[in-house]
């Protein structure tokens, strides 16, 4: 079955209960490829991992607190940064790259500064 949500990785906080856990089976059942589970209890996140029956990581972080927001973005970032998930272009003169924003994180390393660099948007 292919969908909308086929091979994504999707983040659903309130994951161990409530509309957050049934959020998180509708997307597994409609083929999101894994699925970053947050929420406050280790034991009820699990149970809801089970009921996905997808790769689930699971952050055991409470959201109202900047230490707990601060712990579910080092999670993703440390999830979205994995080295199959990079792609870094070796330029060379005449070079186009072009991507789909609607799944992509940009970065850039540095470059020397004598070099031009030219972006064009266009959406």
């Amino acid at each position: 079955m292919s969908s909308y949500l086929s091979g994504m990785n999707v983040l659903v906080t309130g994951a161990s209960d409530g509309i957050g856990a049934e959020l998180a089976v509708k997307l597994a059942q409609n083929g999101a490829g894994s699925l970053i589970l947050a929420g406050r209890n280790r034991s009820r996140l699990e149970d809801t991992a089970q009921r996905c029956k997808i790769p689930c990581r699971l952050v055991v972080a409470d959201l109202a607190t900047s230490e707990g927001v601060d712990q579910l973005l080092s999670a993703v970032f440390d999830h979205a940064e994995k080295p199959e998930f990079v792609y870094e272009h070796a330029w060379q003169v005449g070079d186009l790259l072009l991507w789909d924003n609607r799944c992509s994180m940009h970065a850039r390393t540095d470059f020397p500064h004598e070099e031009r660099r030219l972006l064009r948007r266009v959406t």
